[in-house]
């Protein structure tokens, strides 16, 4: 009976190989929450969301709803609806090296693609699953 053993020079290429799809694969955490004085970091007013299936818009003065969504640096978030908490957790502030984009997933939720993050606008979304984005301009620091 024949034995068969890999040469030490393609066990190291499936060494490699392994480490290569999975550095490709994963996400990794942002640390610094931003790029420059681009941060997440906050609160956030609710300006609008828009897009699904039927590509409407809800804003403020069409729903009469005032909402806030606030991170926190210890990686918490709080979304209040009229100045009182409706939901919080925590959440993952990231970058998807696959798709190339930054992303916010809150709690266990699938991740939100950002399509805007500035000093003044953050906008993210769920595309391509539903297409509905949200919109936040940012609260000045007083």
């Amino acid at each position: 009976m024949k034995t068969h053993m890999l040469k030490p020079s393609y066990f190291i290429a499936i060494i490699l190989l392994f480490i290569g799809v999975v550095n490709l694969t994963s996400c990794r955490k942002h640390r610094d929450y931003g790029s420059g004085d681009v941060t997440i970091l906050g609160s956030w007013n609710w300006v609008k969301t828009y897009g699904g299936f039927a590509g409407g818009e809800e804003t403020p003065a069409s729903t009469g709803k005032e909402k806030t969504l606030i991170f926190y640096e210890n990686g918490m978030y709080a979304r209040l609806l009229f100045k009182a908490i409706e939901k919080s957790g925590t959440y993952l502030y990231g970058y998807d090296s696959v798709v190339h984009r930054q992303f916010i997933q809150f709690d266990q939720e699938p991740p939100q693609y950002i399509d805007i993050l500035s000093s003044t606008i953050l906008d993210f979304g769920s595309a391509p699953v539903d297409g509905i984005s949200h919109r936040y301009s940012k609260i000045p620091m007083q």
